[in-house]
C-alpha cells in the first residue's frame, strides 16, 4: 500500500538517498518502459512549480523512452543494491530488466513507477534541452564527464504527486 505525501516533506530523503545509493528513473507505460540507475537528479521549485530533474545520455536504451513519453517517475528502494545495479549496468536492450529483478509495474493515477519501491515521485515533463559543451564553465566536467562527446539531455519535469509505502 502506498499513501500520497507531500513533496516538500521527502526532499531530504531524496537527496541522501540519491547521493548513496541512486533510484531508478521509468519512462513508459504498463506496456512499454524501460528503466535506468540515476545517481543524478535535482529538486527544487521552478517556474513557481515543484519539479525533480533527471538526466539521459543519449547512449542509454532509456533515452527512446524519454522522448516518447511525457511522463516519468523517479523510485526509491530500500536495501536493494542489486536492483540498482543490474539496472545501472545492463541495458533494457538486452534484458528485461523487471523480469531479472521481479519488478512489478504499478500505475500511480497514471503514471507508472513500481510496486516494490518505497518511495515514488510521478513528473510530468514540462521542459527538455541538451546540455551543451560550450555552456559549461567548469570545463573540467567536460573533460572528466564527457569523453565519448555524448552529453546529457534534460527533462524538467513537474512534480505531479508523491506515494510513500506503508508498512
Amino acid at each position: 500500500m502506498f499513501e500520497k505525501v507531500e513533496f516538500k516533506d521527502i526532499q531530504n530523503y531524496a537527496y541522501e538517498k540519491l547521493g548513496k545509493e541512486g533510484c531508478l528513473l521509468v519512462f513508459g507505460n504498463e506496456n512499454d518502459h524501460n528503466n535506468m540507475t540515476i545517481g543524478w537528479a535535482t529538486y527544487g521549485i521552478l517556474w513557481s512549480k515543484p519539479v525533480a530533474i533527471s538526466y539521459v545520455k543519449p547512449t542509454r536504451h532509456t533515452f527512446l523512452y524519454s522522448n516518447k513519453y511525457d511522463t516519468f517517475s523517479i523510485c526509491y528502494f530500500e536495501n536493494q543494491k542489486e536492483i540498482l545495479k543490474i539496472c545501472g549496468t545492463k541495458s533494457g536492450r538486452d534484458i528485461n530488466k523487471d523480469e531479472v529483478c521481479n519488478l512489478h509495474v504499478k500505475d500511480f493515477n497514471g503514471i507508472i513507477g513500481y510496486k516494490e519501491a518505497d518511495l515514488v515521485i510521478t513528473c510530468k515533463k514540462i521542459y527538455q534541452d541538451d546540455l551543451k559543451e560550450e555552456c559549461f564553465l567548469d570545463k573540467s566536467i567536460v573533460e572528466k564527464r564527457y569523453l565519448d562527446n555524448k552529453i546529457h539531455r534534460f527533462y524538467v519535469g513537474e512534480v505531479v504527486e508523491v506515494f510513500k509505502k506503508t508498512n
